[in-house]
């Protein structure tokens, strides 16, 4: 289909000369809106425009071992290249505790069972090379094993040094629990 111009929607009456949307437009909009799935399920190609509108929350899935290692998975994408936490948008009506689990079982493989998930703390990205997002780190307490070839993913006695940029800020917020974890140990 042919990407439709903005003198098209001028034409049809959707946009006004300026670039605002007419009444008409507006209507067409929440027509057309209403048929679009909630996260995580909406279509690709209307992720990169719906996603900027507002600022969404990403759950960030933090699994520990006793050791304080802590999993992670390759990021390879068009925004970012390394080593990253495991993470999805909450989707409208999700608790914590079922936006943990989508991700085990989404990016981790395996035999996860989230058993727990507790957000200990939050990092506002309006810079982000994607869209402004906001990420609630999410320490989950867990039985089973990911899959490592499935997902691709490692245990990390230390940050790795690729870890991605919008990822950093966590290094901080789980530090407490790591050392929490190994003097356990």
């Amino acid at each position: 289909m042919a990407e439709i111009s903005k003198e098209d929607l001028v034409l049809g009456g959707l946009l006004s000369a300026e670039g605002n949307l007419t009444e008409k437009g507006i209507e067409m909009a929440r027509a057309l809106l209403a048929h679009v799935p909630p996260l995580p399920n909406i279509p690709r190609k209307l992720f990169p425009v719906l996603m900027p509108l507002t600022v969404s929350v990403a759950a960030e899935l933090i699994l520990l071992r006793e050791d304080g290692s802590i999993f992670l998975t390759p990021r390879e994408d068009e925004f970012w290249n390394g080593e990253h936490v495991p993470g999805s948008f909450i989707s409208p009506g999700e608790k914590i505790a079922m936006t943990a689990q989508r991700i085990a079982n989404r990016e981790l493989g395996g035999d996860i069972s989230i058993t727990n998930a507790k957000v200990i703390g939050g990092v506002n990205h309006p810079d982000s090379p994607r869209f402004h997002d906001f990420s609630a780190v999410v320490l989950a307490k867990f039985e089973g094993e990911p899959d490592h070839e499935k997902s691709r993913g490692k245990w990390f006695k230390e940050w790795p040094k690729d870890l991605i940029e919008v990822h950093r800020p966590f290094v901080e917020i789980v530090a407490p629990y790591r050392r929490k974890a190994r003097k356990e140990d």
